[in-house]
């Protein structure tokens, strides 16, 4: 990644040098300590899973898929938001049985999720205080 103010650089670590993606929705930790991202891959290709959330290391390392422990989601990016405690995220999940979309409870580390919500409207944009507490 380049640094503020200079020449932007393409982002070359496995596996971002060799696949394209399609659709991404990417926010920092709270802390800054980590780049997130939610992406999709284009249809066309044969392995797709549905969209994959990735934690980029921001004092270097390599990325990494975060474990995926929603299984069925819809083929598209997820709104997300950070929770203070720069593990959990609150993000806005379809699935294909089920209408609309909801928010989940999600942990980095793999623990499984959680809904939120489960209504039955949509619930897509997913936010957080930085004040909060999660425990």
């Amino acid at each position: 990644m380049s640094p503020l103010g200079a020449e932007p650089k393409r982002y070359l670590q496995p596996p971002f040098d060799k696949k394209g993606y399609e659709d991404g929705v990417l926010h920092f930790s709270p802390d800054g300590s980590k780049l997130g991202l939610w992406i999709t891959h284009p249809a066309t290709e044969g392995d797709y899973t549905g969209p994959v959330f990735w934690i980029i290391p921001m004092a270097g390392g390599s990325p990494y898929a975060a474990p995926n422990t929603v299984a069925n989601l819809a083929a598209v990016a997820v709104p997300f938001s950070w929770l203070p405690d720069n593990q959990h995220t609150i993000a806005a999940l379809g699935q294909p049985r089920t209408p609309g979309t909801h928010l989940w409870l999600l942990d980095t580390n793999g623990t499984p999720a959680r809904p939120i919500t489960l209504t039955s409207g949509s619930e897509n944009s997913p936010a957080a205080w930085r004040s909060q507490r999660f425990s």
